[in-house]
């Protein structure tokens, strides 16, 4: 594809060889709930490359697998794998291929109306550790719901689980470290029969500390943030096993799968088996 120019200085080459899957919000409108304008995974190799002087949106951007540099205090700097590139809106980044082979990176675009608190909050870009995978998964669900199905159940957890992965990892270099420790721990034990109590104590804050930090940090209550972590670690288990609802319901930390089920509907919008089903006929077309 030719390189063009969208202004003085500005680049956008997807290079010869680029392959993208993409979902935007005319796709589906349920993104424009978070504001998500467009979001997708690239494979791109050399002459992808992209400059924007003072773009009207917030960028977020993880290299999966491969070799490419972004922009960082007016420099080229190695993006590789297990890294984010936050691009905060009204600010020069630039990103681009490079190495010899496939760049696989995975991006989400939210507008940002002015006067409104923009997702990432730094005045210039960074790049920061950040693992990929989860958001990429995301990302290649939705679009393929909204290619085959457009059931919009299935849709809606997607785009939670973009927007929420996304707001994980632009919070990450303001995210107070006792609550990111928190919240490791609590996802490597989920079981564990947690309570508010628990948690204050595991992170060292007052309860009232911990509720607020957690409505920070995650727009949730922290009762409501490990539902959240729960409900995630069904639903890809449910997906991904063969696993019975009951042995995914203990793992959730649910001893009752019924109370198990009720809240994964309440969440999801539809019965664990349901929503297995779903999963399973999808990965058949």
């Amino acid at each position: 594809m030719a390189r063009f120019t969208k202004g003085p200085g500005e680049i956008q080459n997807l290079g010869p060889h680029t392959r993208e899957w993409l979902v935007d919000s005319r796709s589906c409108p349920l993104l424009q709930m978070h504001g998500i304008r467009i979001a997708g995974i690239s494979e791109a190799s050399r002459g992808f490359q992209f400059v924007r002087t003072r773009p009207d949106m917030s960028v977020l951007m993880l290299s999966i697998k491969g070799h490419g540099r972004a922009c960082v205090d007016g420099k080229y700097r190695n993006f590789l794998p297990g890294m984010a590139y936050l691009m905060p809106p009204r600010v020069l980044h630039g990103y681009e291929a490079a190495g010899g082979g496939v760049w696989r990176i995975c991006w989400v675009c939210y507008d940002e109306a002015k006067g409104q608190a923009p997702i990432i909050s730094s005045d210039k870009p960074k790049l920061v550790r950040a693992a990929g995978g989860p958001l990429e998964e995301a990302v290649r669900g939705l679009h393929r719901e909204t290619s085959h199905h457009a059931a919009a159940p299935i849709q809606k957890l997607y785009v939670e689980l973009i927007h929420e992965h996304s707001l994980r990892i632009a919070r990450v270099p303001r995210m107070d470290d006792r609550l990111w420790k928190l919240w490791a721990l609590v996802e490597s034990d989920l079981a564990h029969e947690w309570t508010l109590e628990v948690l204050a104590r595991r992170a060292g804050l007052s309860i009232e500390s911990l509720r607020v930090l957690s409505r920070q940090s995650t727009g949730r209550s922290p009762m409501k943030h490990l539902t959240f972590l729960r409900m995630q670690q069904a639903a890809s288990a449910l997906a991904s096993s063969n696993a019975t609802i009951s042995t995914i319901a203990e793992g959730a930390g649910y001893s009752d799968a019924f109370a198990f089920s009720v809240a994964f509907k309440r969440h999801i919008g539809m019965s664990p088996s349901a929503y297995r089903e779903r999963k399973k006929n999808a990965s058949i077309h």
